[in-house]
């Protein structure tokens, strides 16, 4: 996660299908700007081809991700906030390009973050990835894609 006085107000959705403004917290835009780089650079190659599909790969991914130093993103809950809500609040932002981004890229790469996010949590207890019955056909839907 990057150090830096994040705007109070922020619009959301520049590859998402809504656009949404209201309050960000630091690790929403985090994650945001991850998502965003990533899916962009998936979205440079023509679809279907073998660049795209090399980019599109989970290994693609995770090469973002550590570029990014973004295991360490556990690493910046606010001191009056509690892991599991720092830790909802990213699976939040996460799951949100997962069910409603605009290109199949954004939509992977959500799912990508999501999995990233719960597999690089700090030792202890593993926060569970709660999913209302939409989310959780959206997901369906973005694997049967």
């Amino acid at each position: 996660a990057h150090s830096r006085n994040p705007p109070s107000h922020v619009v959301v959705g520049t590859m998402m299908s809504a656009r949404d403004e209201r309050e960000l917290r630091g690790v929403e835009i985090d994650i945001i700007e991850l998502v965003e780089l990533h899916a962009s650079s998936v979205d440079a190659h023509e679809f279907a081809s073998t660049e795209y599909v090399v980019a599109l790969s989970f290994q693609n991914f995770k090469n973002t991700w550590r570029t990014r130093a973004f295991s360490n993103v556990h690493l910046g809950k606010l001191q009056q906030q509690t892991y599991n809500a720092f830790v909802q609040s990213a699976y939040d932002a996460a799951l949100r390009f997962a069910r409603t981004g605009t290109t199949l890229a954004t939509r992977v790469t959500g799912a990508y973050t999501l999995y990233a996010l719960y597999e690089t949590q700090l030792v202890g207890p593993s926060v569970r990835i709660y999913i209302c019955p939409p989310a959780l056909d959206a997901m369906k839907a973005l694997i049967a894609e």
